[in-house]
């Protein structure tokens, strides 16, 4: 079972809630359940990925894997593990989203989901155009543009387990104002 999910929490229609309804449909098709325990909430930055696994650290989770929602928060991630001591991948796998630059040449270089940012750009531009040019039209045109993933060297299988066994986790964006744990989560469901 995945072991961690950072969210940013918002309106319904939020590229994170977006990502975390994705994932969500991944692992149930695999047959997993994501609990909500298992998401904290950070926001989108480098910090935000080292304060998120430090969250978790400190609540003695233990994942093989995150999944986080952006590669900057990746990043945070592979820094705060290597700060407490874990190897990537060796002893926890991490993946990002977006594919930016920097992907490839952080270390160890970031397995990410890829998303064509320019080709998101210009489709954008021509949507806007058109409901420029055509004001009457009550909502724009919804376009899905294809996705898909890049394994680089920040993921191996978890030791112990078949090479297609699940590993684990995942982190995603949220609001800088803010946050929740683990903890936080399980102590609401207490009360």
């Amino acid at each position: 079972m995945p072991d961690l999910f950072e969210f940013s929490p918002g309106p319904t229609e939020t590229v994170a809630s977006r990502r975390l309804t994705g994932y969500r449909q991944g692992l149930d098709l695999g047959g997993i359940a994501l609990a909500d325990e298992r998401i904290v909430v950070g926001p989108a930055t480098f910090d935000g990925g080292v304060a998120a696994f430090r969250r978790v650290w400190e609540d003695e989770i233990r994942p093989t894997a995150i999944l986080a929602m952006s590669d900057v928060m990746a990043i945070g991630v592979i820094w705060a593990a290597r700060e407490a001591g874990l190897r990537v991948p060796e002893d926890l796998s991490i993946v990002g989203f977006d594919d930016l630059d920097v992907a490839p040449h952080a270390n160890p270089p970031l397995t990410t989901v890829h998303q064509p940012i320019r080709q998101k750009g210009e489709e954008s531009a021509r949507l806007l155009l058109r409901m420029i040019a055509s004001p009457d039209v009550e909502r724009p045109e919804h376009r899905v543009l294809e996705t898909r993933l890049i394994i680089r060297a920040s993921t191996a299988p978890a030791a112990g387990r078949a090479s297609n066994a699940p590993a684990g986790p995942t982190v995603a964006p949220r609001p800088a104002a803010g946050h929740s744990s683990a903890r936080d989560n399980r102590k609401q469901r207490e009360d």
